[in-house]
This record gives C-alpha cells, sequence and structure tokens, in this order.
C-alpha cells in the first residue's frame, strides 16, 4: 500500500517527511495541499488533521501529522535512519531539539521574510527570531565538532531534521 503525505513545496517539514520517507525506501507520493489559498483550514481537511498543519501521513487507515512524528513512524515501519538501539532517545532529544529551538522558528522566520509582501514584514521580529535561530544552530554546530552524525556513527532521522537555512545569516 502507497503512503500518501499531505505536502506543499514550502514547507520544510513536509520537506524532512519526504526525505525520510525517499531515503528509507518507502513507496510514497505527494498530495499536495494548497496551504497559502487555505485548504489547511478547510473542513475537509480538519477531517484529515485537526491541527490544520501539513505534513499529513496516511497509510490506510493510518493518518499521522508532525514531521518529528512521521519521521519515527518511518523509522519504526522500516527499521531504518533510527541508529542504534541504544541511540533512540537521544536521536529524540536532537528532533525535539529541533522542533522546538529550530524548524519552529526558522519556519516562522522564513514565511515572514519571504511571504509577506515587503513593506509588512516585522523586522524587529524576523531579527529576534533570526538570533533564537542561530543560537540553536550555534549549539548544534559545536555539538558536531568532530562529529560527522548527530547522533551515532551513522545517519539518522536527527539529522534529516537538520535543515540549516541560508536566509538566516
Amino acid at each position: 500500500m502507497t503512503v500518501k503525505l499531505h505536502c506543499f513545496g514550502e514547507s520544510g517539514n513536509a520537506y524532512k517527511a519526504a526525505l525520510t520517507l525517499e531515503l528509507a525506501g518507502m513507496n510514497w507520493e505527494p498530495t499536495f495541499v494548497d496551504f497559502f489559498a487555505g485548504a489547511a483550514r478547510s473542513a475537509e481537511y480538519h477531517d484529515l488533521n485537526v491541527m490544520a498543519e501539513a505534513p499529513v501521513l496516511v497509510h490506510g487507515d493510518f493518518t499521522l501529522s508532525q514531521s518529528g512524528a512521521i519521521q519515527q513512524w518511518v523509522v519504526d515501519q522500516t527499521g531504518k535512519l533510527g541508529g542504534a538501539p541504544e541511540d533512540k532517545y537521544e536521536v529524540l532529544r536532537w528532533l525535539l531539539f529541533d522542533n522546538h529551538k529550530m524548524s519552529s522558528q526558522a519556519g516562522v522566520t522564513r514565511f515572514l521574510m519571504n511571504f509577506l509582501p515587503e513593506d509588512k514584514r516585522p523586522i524587529a521580529a524576523i531579527k529576534f527570531l533570526q538570533g533564537r535561530v542561530m543560537a540553536a544552530l550555534n549549539t548544534l554546530d559545536t555539538h558536531l565538532e568532530g562529529r560527522t552524525w548527530v547522533v551515532g556513527k551513522t545517519m539518522t532521522i536527527a539529522d534529516i531534521a537538520k535543515l540549516r537555512l541560508p536566509f538566516l545569516s
């Protein structure tokens, strides 16, 4: 059965979920969500995901949102990209770090900088968010000194979750 990923190209979180599906070798296909036209706030989409967000993974009767949860589901289904069993919680720790300190703030920053008309961009908020993301990236850079991967000896979903976005500097 083919996994469907409800997503749109501008979403970094959808990208992480799609990349994880692809790298794990799962049979999947994208289902476009016209997010900027309000599709995620429609009644139909609400039935799919009450959080009104993308991505959303659908596999038969199973539905799951949130990129980190989707990434872990892929690991659980395929046995790939999870690292060594003893690294499970360290991978989870870095996924949560990404969701809380990096992706959420980077996504808002990216939206404010690229999808709002220039005259409506809140420069002070953008600068504040850029500072927060740069601090998180500095934490990650320090952690990666002398290492190839975020956790363990192979690529994991913790590595896929880390998207360094060039617009932040």
